[in-house]
């Protein structure tokens, strides 16, 4: 009876644990993503395996209880805000509007677009397919706006707590690079063995590159007789391409300081470095607010123009000290010069995000924060 029951249980788990969700597991390279899913086919206890590839059991209980299908990521993340267990009582009110909101608005936009295809033929592919790039271009500003919103009300440990936590999309920052960037103290030496480390992937990964997109468009065009040949091939090289890249990332920890780790581990996902420069007075747009609302929040946008004419005036001074030194172009000081203007970016930022919190939090009610995610405006 018991081996009944155990196996029954097996089954209900790995019901649960669909292919979709699988996919999505973070921190598996190609290579150990299909030894995993080889394991859990034969497994009497997924858990238990994806616990042995080191993959937390938090992360697998949240994959069980949510179902699978279309936004299965997005609603995923969204929900994973809401379990943060540092959540202030004002972040879980905003949260318990918004997120609905959100999950509600992509749902609704996906089922017009769904509808879009049971459209009759008269009426033009041409439109279909002009429409269905309006819905994609509305679910990604949408889910966009979350993150912003989550940017601001969410504090650096709190956002820094998901990270791991987050699947496989979501797991790595939008447009690294730039976002490395405007660390907080990045020194020139960092920012020259960063870029070292990505030209030396770019040019070691550019035929594997271009040999992946060649055997992906024949796999597009091949006979199946030839299908099995040409995937192998594909996965060979992407392979190589992961395990490279995964090297560059393993390389890059040591140049950062804890405290810059913390700050890469912190950014919200679908969070581009130009993201983070806007001002956070874009919420207010499309809103009517009381006059109370008007005037705390024009008083957080002269804070927000303070903070950048200090960090102006700093710059200039520091720029004026350098060029007293007669640099030349090629001198360790332009390098120096480029790390004093990353770095005054870093303290605009920082002060944009400290208002944005203010005013998602403290100023704006959550209907109102929600209305802003949702709205089909551009801004």
């Amino acid at each position: 009876m018991r081996l009944v029951v155990v196996c029954l249980l097996a089954a209900v788990a790995l019901a649960d644990l669909t292919p979709d969700k699988i996919a999505l597991l973070p921190g598996l390279w190609p290579r150990e993503r299909r030894a995993v899913n080889r394991a859990l086919k034969q497994a009497d206890d997924p858990h238990a395996t994806l616990r042995g590839a080191g993959i937390a059991g938090d992360l697998v209980t949240r994959l069980d209880a949510i179902t699978s299908g279309a936004c299965l990521n997005e609603r995923y993340a969204h929900a994973l805000v809401r379990t943060i267990p540092t959540l202030t009582d004002k972040q879980r009110r905003l949260f318990a509007q918004l997120v609905p909101a959100t999950d509600g608005a992509q749902q609704a936009l996906l089922a017009q677009r769904t509808r879009l295809e049971h459209l009759p033929s008269s009426e033009g592919e041409a439109l279909r397919k002009r429409l269905r790039a309006q819905f994609d271009l509305q679910h990604v500003r949408i889910e966009k706006r979350f993150w912003r919103v989550a940017l601001y009300a969410l504090t650096k440990e709190q956002r820094a707590w998901m990270r791991p936590r987050q699947l496989q999309p979501y797991s790595f920052p939008l447009d690294a690079l730039n976002h490395v960037y405007q660390l907080p103290g990045l020194t020139p030496s960092q920012a020259a063995r960063v870029q070292a480390l990505v030209t030396e992937y770019e040019s070691e990964s550019a035929a594997d590159a271009a040999e992946n997109a060649r055997l992906q468009t024949e796999l597009t065009r091949a006979d199946p007789t030839k299908r099995e040949r040409l995937q192998k091939a594909a996965q060979a090289v992407t392979d190589r391409l992961a395990y490279r890249l995964k090297d560059v990332i393993e390389r890059s920890v040591a140049i950062y300081t804890g405290a810059q780790i913390k700050e890469i581990d912190a950014i919200p996902p679908m969070t581009s470095a130009a993201d983070r420069h806007r001002h956070p007075g874009d919420l207010l747009h499309g809103l009517t607010l009381t006059p109370d609302q008007t005037k705390r929040a024009h008083a957080l946008g002269r804070r927000i123009q303070r903070a950048h004419q200090k960090a102006g005036r700093e710059l200039n001074t520091r720029r004026r000290k350098l060029a007293a030194a007669e640099m030349g172009s090629d001198a360790p000081q332009a390098l120096t010069m480029q790390m004093m203007q990353h770095n005054a970016t870093a303290e605009r930022v920082a002060a944009m995000e400290q208002a944005g919190r203010k005013l998602v939090l403290e100023v704006l009610t959550p209907s109102q924060v929600a209305t802003w995610v949702v709205s089909p405006h551009e801004r």
